[in-house]
């Protein structure tokens, strides 16, 4: 019997496949076990991303193991409902195989007790400050009260001097999506984009969004100055009480235009409301401290 499983527990050999369009409605049922206000354990960002992450995937036992084969490996809890245990034992069998760093990440509240509860010596857990959230209520970002959010309003003040009577807010679609394209040409002739950097796959995960590929969902804003689109975001539902935002992009060379963006946007489109580039409410990473059994 393999050493990393107990008496009683069932050895399974993980076989993980790439997301695909054609498959990706094989995860969704089980991500509803993933944290509620966790981003990046959620369909929409997981799939616009896939392709980046290079994102893989097996069901078994009644668990969905997902690996980000772009980044050694690095694996999602599991989430279903099955044996805990057996999956985690699983899990680190295959990690030892595939991965040099053995990175677990987004770990909700719950699957840290569970962890601790029962390998409470086998995992180093801790949280990561580059994976926090910005999270606003709706009401603040629409209306910019108080010392906090000064600048926000000085920022779209000096918009509002230079563009106020030559802007207007648009909802967008689909049929925006070669004016949105030139706002990302735009946003990476500021950036300096290099061929071989994120953009390229976040412009296709942009333009997946916008065709509504493998069932996605969104609400997309724009800014017009002179008829022309110069800044959009697009985000959607993450739970019953929070919003999140995927993407933004702006010419910059319009002073003022995020914070007008972002105050519109959540008007229009938003209650409650998480700002990207940050992605996960609350990631908690662990890494295995051992390869031997407990």
């Amino acid at each position: 019997m393999n050493q990393l499983h107990p008496e009683g527990k069932r050895h399974i050999m993980l076989n993980p496949r790439p997301l695909t369009e054609d498959n990706a409605a094989d995860i969704k049922e089980f991500l509803k076990y993933s944290e509620k206000y966790m981003s990046l354990a959620k369909f929409p960002t997981l799939y616009l991303w896939h392709d980046y992450s290079e994102l893989s995937y097996d069901i078994k036992d009644d668990f969905l193991f997902l690996f980000e084969c772009n980044f050694d490996n690095s694996t999602f809890m599991p989430f279903g409902n099955g044996d805990f245990e057996n999956a985690m034992y699983n899990l680190e069998e295959y990690c030892k195989k595939v991965s040099k760093q053995g990175l677990l990440y987004c770990m909700g509240e719950e699957d840290r007790k569970k962890i601790l509860d029962i390998f409470p010596d086998r995992y180093h857990i801790a949280e990561m400050d580059q994976f926090y959230e910005y999270v606003y209520l709706r009401d603040n970002l629409a209306e910019l009260t108080g010392k906090k959010y000064a600048k926000k309003r000085n920022h779209i003040s000096k918009f509002m001097r230079q563009y106020g009577d030559v802007y207007e807010y648009c909802s967008i679609t689909n049929d925006d999506r070669d004016e949105l394209k030139k706002v990302m040409d735009k946003w990476c002739i500021i950036r300096n984009c290099e061929p071989g950097d994120t953009s390229k796959f976040e412009q296709t995960a942009i333009l997946k969004l916008l065709a509504n590929d493998a069932g996605l969902q969104y609400r997309g804003g724009a800014i017009r100055v002179n008829g022309n689109i110069e800044a959009f975001a697009l985000g959607g539902k993450l739970s019953d009480d929070m919003a999140v935002v995927y993407f933004e992009k702006a010419d910059t060379k319009f002073d003022g235009i995020y914070p007008m963006l972002n105050k519109q946007y959540v008007i229009n489109e938003c209650r409650i409301i998480i700002p990207i580039p940050a992605l996960t409410l609350s990631a908690i990473l662990a890494t295995r401290v051992s390869s031997t059994s407990p």
